[in-house]
């Protein structure tokens, strides 16, 4: 019966190894799991502010384009009404 004992022994030891080294490679599995999950946050926040800067300098150009051209716009208005006051002033002194 000694042996008996003594193999059961060895059952319950290898079990609790086996036991042992299953919660180890979850907890690995799990630490590996939040470093992506962290490292995909780190990505999602970088495209974020990739995109935010994209838009704004985006915005920010056409503003300018705009703002050039209503100037542009503006002066070429002042010019016809100049042009058209000078032509009505020569034409009817």
């Amino acid at each position: 019966m000694a042996r008996k004992d003594t193999s059961k022994e060895n059952v319950r030891e290898a079990a609790r190894i086996i036991k042992e080294d299953v919660g180890k490679a979850g907890a690995s599995v799990k630490a590996g799991i939040i470093s992506g999950l962290k490292g995909i946050n780190e990505i999602e926040a970088e495209i974020v502010s990739l995109v935010r800067n994209t838009v704004s300098n985006a915005f920010r150009a056409t503003g300018t384009v705009i703002n050039e051209g209503l100037e542009i716009t503006k002066d070429v208005v002042k010019g016809a009404i100049q042009g058209y006051r000078r032509s009505r002033h020569w034409a009817f002194p």
